[in-house]
Formats: structure tokens, sequence, C-alpha cells
């Protein structure tokens, strides 16, 4: 049972790519035009990611951001914030600089999210076995599709757009950077500090009983025995 919003920026991300991309369909005011940009108009680097292509590349980035952004976003609430900037970001500027007409998408935020997940799994003391092979299963990914310059699983956007494998190296990278610069918690509930007992203020303090003295027939005296008649007593052994 769900009790709290425990992924808002993860959720936010996703409405926001659904409206962007209805109304980019309708006059493309938010794509990330690489000529634009050059011109000045620098907000399209945080806007552009937002749209998509068609009905299905939204859907697809989408749910890869929502379900390791409910997964992790919590747990990673330090640095949620940044990692959603870094990863909108930096993939959209490593695409023009590197010679792409434009960019959108959210595969770069996907990309960077699975990395931060990876990386925090990592770091614990003994992770599981499937998370040092989802690792090496995304380095190798990168690495294959930075060598042939094409995904390795493609996806039909439309006439005149491809994907940029780099914009998914540049999501990963910025995330790892962001993940060992900023401390995170090793756990996912926090305990406030214990806190001192203090007693009621009703209640007194105990104080020590006084000494009641001694009354003065416990000192009665006794007559002493005559022990001038009497024998003397004998040793007990």
């Amino acid at each position: 049972m769900i009790r709290r919003l425990d992924a808002p920026w993860t959720l936010a991300l996703a409405v926001a790519a659904a409206l962007a991309t209805w109304l980019a369909s309708s006059h493309g005011a938010w794509v990330a035009d690489a000529d634009r940009i050059r011109d000045g108009e620098l907000w399209r680097l945080l806007s552009g990611p937002f749209v998509h292509a068609t009905t299905g590349h939204l859907l697809r980035d989408v749910a890869l951001c929502l379900i390791v952004g409910i997964a992790y976003e919590h747990p990673l609430r330090r640095l949620w914030p940044a990692l959603c900037a870094a990863t909108l970001v930096v993939p959209v500027t490593a695409a023009i600089a590197t010679g792409w007409d434009g960019y959108m998408g959210l595969s770069g935020v996907s990309h960077g999210f699975i990395a931060a997940a990876i990386v925090f799994e990592l770091r614990r003391r003994r992770p599981p076995w499937f998370v040092v092979v989802a690792a090496v299963g995304l380095a190798t990914k990168i690495a294959v599709e930075l060598a042939l310059g094409a995904p390795l699983f493609p996806m039909d956007l439309g006439p005149g757009v491809t994907q940029a494998p780099i914009a998914h190296a540049a999501g990963a990278a910025a995330a790892v950077a962001i993940s060992f610069a900023t401390t995170t918690p090793t756990c996912t509930s926090e305990s406030p500090p214990a806190t001192p007992t203090a007693p009621h203020p009703r209640t007194p303090p105990r104080r020590p009983a006084p000494t009641r003295p001694c009354s003065p027939r416990a000192f009665r005296a006794s007559p002493s025995p005559d022990t001038s008649s009497s024998p003397p007593a004998a040793a007990r052994t």
C-alpha cells in the first residue's frame, strides 16, 4: 500500500514528456533544434528531451524512467533533482556538439537512471550478482553502440529521425559522476537519534531517607553477670 509519493520528480518527468510531445506535435515549439540553440535559445536544451517523435518512442522512454525512478528515487532522493537536470541537459549538449541537427527523447535520462541505480547497488557491501551483470551489460551496450554508431535496439522514429547513441553514453556518464560526487545514504530509512528520557515533572526526585536516631530503650543497661562465683566457660571446638 502506497502511503506517500516517493517519486515526485519521476512522475513529473513523465507528465511533462506527455504534454511536451502533444504540444510539439502541433507547432514544434519545444524541439531541441541545433540551429536555434546556437542562436541563443538555450532553454531548448532542457525542453528538447521531453519531446518525442512517435507515441511508441514516448511510451518506451517513459516506461523505463518510471520503472527505475519509482524504485530508486526515494533512496536516492538527495541527488535525484540534480540527476534529472544533468541527464536532461548533458545528452542534448553531447549530441549537438558531435554534429547532430537536433535531439528529442528521454533515452539519455533512462540510461542515466539505470546507471545511477547500478552505482547505488554496487556501493553496498555485498551487491547481488545480477547487479554486477547489469553493470557489465550496460557498459557493453554503450561501448558497442559508440563503436557501431547505431543503437543495439533500433526503433522506427519516422522519416528523417534517427537515434543518437552518444546521448546514451552521455546520460550514463553524467549519472555516474553525480552518484560518486554526492554522498548518498546507505539505507532507505532514517531513524531519529535517541533522546535521553527526562523525569516526569510531577514526580519529585527521590531523596535518601533520613537516619532515625536509635531509641534510648535499645540501650537499656542489662545487669552484668557475676563472674566471680561462676566457673569459666569451656571453649567450643
